[in-house]
């Protein structure tokens, strides 16, 4: 599948790919006991961050999807609004635990958010694909590192 892409849609595969990466190993550690590291410090803070940080910004970029569409109506921007601000009370008022389920419920209504606009042909099949794994991965490592926080 790789060999038949454009270079710019490979790297951007792989850009968004690698945006998975610090759910898979901060997961990784958790599970295997490691909470701090010399470099980082807590492993939990930084799932905290990163999770609240790319939740947002994949908000952002279905606010700025809404604003060009010949589909105007205010429950996207809203809802991407009230996701962002669902992640930062998570990121700031809940337990560990809680806020990786949390995250992982938000991520997968951002990711319906991305059906609808793939229904509306705002965005490509191959796009819509991409998310979809790549949410799949966030999830599963979000539910990892929530389950075995000790």
């Amino acid at each position: 599948m790789l060999a038949t892409m454009s270079k710019s849609t490979r790297a951007y595969h792989m850009l968004t790919l690698m945006g998975a990466l610090p759910f898979i190993v901060g997961s990784l550690c958790l599970a295997t006991g490691i909470d701090k590291s010399p470099i980082i410090g807590s492993i939990h803070s930084v799932l905290i961050i990163y999770g609240c940080a790319v939740g947002s910004f994949i908000a952002g970029t279905h606010w700025g999807l809404s604003l060009g569409s010949p589909h105007q109506n205010l429950l996207t921007p809203l809802t991407s609004v009230i996701l962002t601000l669902s992640l930062v009370a998570a990121a700031l008022l809940a337990h560990f635990a809680t806020a990786m389920l949390w995250y992982s419920l938000i991520i997968a209504c951002l990711v319906v958010m991305d059906q609808v606009f793939f229904i509306r042909q705002q965005i490509s099949l191959d796009y819509l694909k991409i998310r979809l794994y790549t949410t799949a991965v966030v999830m599963a490592s979000l539910c990892i590192a929530g389950f075995t926080y000790g």
